[in-house]
């Protein structure tokens, strides 16, 4: 049934989960939160639709955004009401209750994510690099009018690129007999302190295919470098708790509101869509190019485009902490150093001077590993799992002096 999800009620009243993409749950072990790069390549499951979750957002949650009018393409701040927007993770996406209209009524989104860099997560922070395309079929023109303009390039359509106004909320297309003008989406970037546009929008109409004449769509396209901020990412109760094991869904929501097309619902980009053939295992809505990985971090190649509100879509990726660095040099080490203790025992009782002193000696080793291993751990307000560690090994070291005495 469905259940508006907010702060205080994450779950239904019935206290089923949000379904799970695989059936993953937060209580699966390290292995299962992190897997090897070999498994990372297979497909993951589709969302269950058998429940379905609404957003409960209303007037007062939407007018929390600070908006900058001068920005094209606008940026919203970051100050949004926490309760106002929910999580939408690769292993715990909802599928929301929005019934999708049709195709005249649907602005589709694609997003392509060329790169993710500097993810700071005890800041909620990453940097991304990605592209929006966006498709729609214009309400005032019909297919008969657009269709001189267009040019046969293979199996697809397409006309020159249309020059796109100053402010970026019209694009024309001027040539010959032919003054066209239609108004065009300005995106807006949610969550975003920080974003420039990288390469300048671009406004064609396309005939996708040309087996459907009258199937014509004007397609918006743009690339940007935006930081994106994640408060969840940190926060007490996320992942970062099993650090360094720690996996987490990193989020990207954009949008288009304003007339007209306040009056279209998000939806999907579908494979008719494309100009290029695109095969069956392909996802038409989004999609990650370049390097999966970071210094600190795998990348999952598959990404998940989830529609939020009638007028917003999110993008859920997932990442993986290398944890390699942190079981060779330190976890082990620490380990060994704590085993040490114990071969103060090798000592007579009558020695316990000698006993001490190992103990102490090996004590000063595992406090000074725990100054090198600090630097490498998250500053949080909670214990993560590398803490709890180090400071186990710590006591349990500890506690020897006193077997000794004993």
């Amino acid at each position: 049934r469905s259940t508006p999800i907010t702060e205080t009620n994450p779950r239904n009243t019935a206290g089923a989960t949000p379904p799970r993409l695989g059936g993953r749950r937060s209580s699966r072990t390290v292995n299962d939160r992190y897997p090897s790069p070999a498994c990372m390549s297979g497909p993951l499951a589709r969302l269950d639709s058998s429940e379905s979750y609404t957003l409960g957002l209303g007037d007062a949650e939407m007018s929390a955004f600070s908006v900058d009018p001068s920005a094209s393409p606008r940026a919203f701040s970051s100050s949004l009401v926490a309760s106002s927007v929910p999580d939408v993770h690769m292993t715990r996406s909802p599928t929301f209750n929005i019934p999708l209209v049709d195709e005249d009524d649907q602005l589709r989104y694609r997003v392509v994510v060329w790169s993710v860099n500097d993810i700071e997560l005890e800041k909620g922070k990453f940097e991304c690099k990605l592209r929006v395309t966006l498709f729609w079929k214009p309400k005032d023109r019909t297919p008969d009018e657009l269709r001189p303009i267009l040019k046969k390039r293979g199996h697809v359509s397409k006309s020159d690129g249309w020059k796109v106004s100053e402010k970026g909320n019209t694009a024309t297309y001027k040539k010959g007999e032919f003054d066209i003008t239609e108004p065009v989406p300005g995106l807006q970037l949610f969550d975003v302190p920080v974003f420039k546009i990288d390469e300048k929008a671009e406004v064609h109409c396309i005939m996708p295919d040309t087996e459907h004449p009258d199937r014509i769509l004007l397609r918006w396209t743009c690339m940007y470098i935006a930081t994106f901020s994640q408060g969840a990412l940190y926060k007490k109760g996320s992942e970062l708790k099993n650090f360094p094991y720690d996996s987490h869904d990193l989020q990207i929501r954009v949008g288009v509101r304003g007339y007209p097309f306040n009056q279209f619902q998000a939806a999907p980009a579908k494979a008719e869509d494309q100009e290029k053939k695109m095969k069956d295992y392909e996802d038409p809505s989004c999609k990650f190019e370049g390097v999966r990985e970071t210094p600190e971090f795998l990348i999952h190649n598959e990404l998940k485009l989830v529609r939020l509100t009638k007028e917003e879509v999110v993008v859920a990726m997932m990442i993986w902490r290398k944890h390699q660095y942190y079981d060779k040099n330190i976890f082990w080490l620490n380990s060994m150093m704590s085993a040490m203790s114990f071969t103060a025992f090798a000592f007579p009782i009558v020695k316990f001077e000698q006993r001490s002193q190992l103990c102490f000696a090996v004590m000063f080793g595992i406090v000074a590993l725990r100054f090198v291993a600090d630097e490498h751990c998250p500053m949080l307000e909670f214990q993560t799992c590398a803490q709890k560690h180090l400071n186990g090994r710590s006591y349990a070291q500890r506690a020897t002096p006193g077997t000794v005495a004993s």
